[in-house]
């Protein structure tokens, strides 16, 4: 019964401050949605797991095993993950830092084009010649990142050549 009760109670806390972790968000409107989602996800995710560990200690169960036991799962997955954690959180860095949004045409590890969307783990380009690009975006983040459409005017330097007997 204490546990049932623990649960209830865990359930409607974690509602509401996904909720509230979700309207705080919203007022951000310079972030990008895809990290909003991510982070309102993320907040989830961690009250589960105290939920679990809250419920788990109140049903009689040693909760230090059940950390630590959590603990080495979490690092068995994000080992055999490190990949896909390293396009997350340099997916995160661009959202973050904002070095180019949709639309914007740049030059990302040697490939141009458009970007069409920057993602949690892939940037996708539309280039000249309409081929789609996805760079992961651990790429992107290691390598010189050039966007000619930030600034709305360019120079460009030519070179005319004159006779000397002309005026």
């Amino acid at each position: 019964l204490k546990a049932g009760v623990y649960l209830i109670i865990c359930l409607i806390v974690t509602r509401i401050v996904t909720n509230a972790v979700g309207k705080i968000l919203d007022k951000k409107e310079k972030m990008e949605p895809a990290l909003r989602k991510f982070i309102a996800s993320g907040v989830r995710a961690l009250l589960i797991v105290v939920t679990i560990v809250i419920v788990a200690n109140a049903l009689g169960i040693e909760t230090s095993s059940l950390i630590a036991l959590i603990s080495v799962a979490g690092l068995a997955l994000s080992l055999s993950v490190q990949n896909v954690l390293s396009n997350l959180f340099s997916g995160i860095t661009l959202l973050a830092t904002k070095p180019f949004k949709s639309g914007d045409f740049v030059e990302i590890a040697g490939k141009t084009g458009t970007v069409k969307t920057g993602g949690l783990f892939y940037t996708e380009l539309d280039t000249l010649d309409n081929v789609a690009i996805s760079i992961p975006n651990s790429d992107v983040t290691g390598a010189c990142i050039t966007n000619y459409s930030r600034e709305p005017l360019r120079r460009v330097d030519r070179t005319y050549t004159v006779s000397y007997e002309n005026d």
